[in-house]
């Protein structure tokens, strides 16, 4: 049978102020809000039109870059499934349940828009963490405890794909699994915050570098060829940050060092 683990397990973390948190999910939330509004009002600055017809007919980097790319996320989710199976990092079953069926509906609304060679890497984000599901399962080393949050955080994801599917509109639809992708994060950033040393940071480095250099590759800048990859580029530098940073107990010393005076 697989262990439940929890926090915990872990130790007792400090007493801190939830500002820092508040204001790391704000960050998140802000992008967020940026893809959606390029894609409510075309005539924006955050929407396509605001690069640059240059920007539109020639890519940084060719479009065989996309394999590349793919094969490094692949790379690193290798070192996650290695430290699974050793027990040294617990993943959370919703968020990447969650970040792999979203990729998937992505990858639909993409071929609908014949976005071209960029929606290899969309492939790429459906299957490895599905492969990091399977391992959590397979492994028999436990995953993070869920709590009513993180069914809350899924729950409401769940329900931007519902939506979606009943629109069926390309930007909006993209836009919707946006949302999806911030409440699937949730858990996992949460998890992240508290305890850093549970999680593998080579994972989101990989996934860094490989949505950046998808993004070199993109000729025409619309909504649906870019808004994913920009999306988990910066998810992913917000992973690295709280687990290679360790800012939640970093911040959480500084917190307590501050009260204590």
């Amino acid at each position: 049978m697989s262990r439940e683990l929890s926090p915990s397990r872990f130790g007792t973390q400090p007493r801190r102020r939830p500002n820092s948190i508040v204001l790391l999910v704000g960050f998140q939330l802000a992008g967020l809000c940026e893809y959606l509004l390029g894609s409510a009002f075309p005539g924006s600055l955050v929407s396509e039109g605001s690069y640059g017809t240059s920007c539109h007919d020639q890519a940084v980097l060719p479009g065989f870059t996309v394999y590349i790319a793919a094969l490094i996320g692949v790379f690193g989710v290798l070192g996650y499934v290695r430290d699974t199976f050793r027990g040294n990092s617990f993943p959370h079953r919703i968020t990447w349940f969650l970040w792999g069926l979203i990729p998937l509906v992505t990858l639909v609304v993409q071929l609908r828009a014949h976005v071209g060679v960029q929606a290899v890497m969309t492939f790429s984000y459906f299957v490895t963490p599905m492969a990091v599901l399977v391992v959590s399962f397979v492994a028999r080393r436990g995953s993070w405890a869920i709590t009513a949050f993180d069914w809350a955080c899924g729950g409401v994801c769940l329900t931007a794909i519902a939506v979606y599917a009943a629109t069926l509109r390309g930007d909006l639809a993209i836009g919707l699994l946006l949302t999806a992708e911030f409440f699937a994060a949730l858990p996992t950033v949460r998890k992240s915050w508290k305890a850093p040393e549970t999680e593998t940071w080579t994972v989101f480095f990989a996934g860094f570098v490989s949505s950046v250099l998808t993004l070199l590759t993109v000729t025409h800048w619309t909504f649906p060829t870019y808004a994913l990859s920009s999306w988990i580029t910066l998810q992913s530098a917000t992973e690295v940050a709280l687990v290679r940073g360790r800012l939640g107990p970093r911040l959480s010393r500084v917190s307590t060092a501050r009260t204590q005076r």
